[in-house]
């Protein structure tokens, strides 16, 4: 089949906009930016979890075991968890350390279908901004 210049240009500026396109969805879904051509993504931090019949943590251990940030709770009642601090170490302030564990105490309360108390003044802020937390309010 037979194309015409013009309809080649076409294709071309389709294909180069749809690139653009998915290339950003990428870079904003790992958290990465773009350097001289290339995806720089913020390193995936391993969210670890302890919990017993009383107290729970979600934290993150640095390649030595040093733990390097933490979100701790007490189980007040088998369905109600108070989030009582959150801690991230200084080197790894602002690079969303801190909401990443919010999220995963979001998470754990769901999986247990608990509601959550946060006394921790982040924690609390946190949930209160997304409202895809609220509903583990308790």
């Amino acid at each position: 089949m037979h194309q015409t210049p013009g309809f080649m240009t076409l294709i071309l500026a389709v294909h180069a906009r749809l690139r653009f396109f998915l290339e950003t969805r990428l870079i904003y879904k790992c958290g990465g930016t773009i350097t001289e051509g290339r995806l720089e993504t913020k390193k995936s931090m391993d969210i670890q979890h302890e919990e017993n019949e009383i107290r729970g943590r979600h934290f993150i251990n640095d390649e030595d075991g040093n733990m390097i940030a933490e979100i701790t709770y007490a189980v007040d009642h088998p369905d109600k968890m108070v989030v009582d601090h959150t801690e991230v170490n200084e080197d790894l302030q602002g690079k969303n350390i801190g909401y990443q564990l919010v999220q995963a105490v979001v998470e754990h309360a769901r999986a247990k279908g608990r509601h959550i108390v946060p006394v921790c003044s982040f924690a609390k802020s946190v949930i209160d901004k997304q409202a895809e937390f609220q509903d583990v309010l308790g």
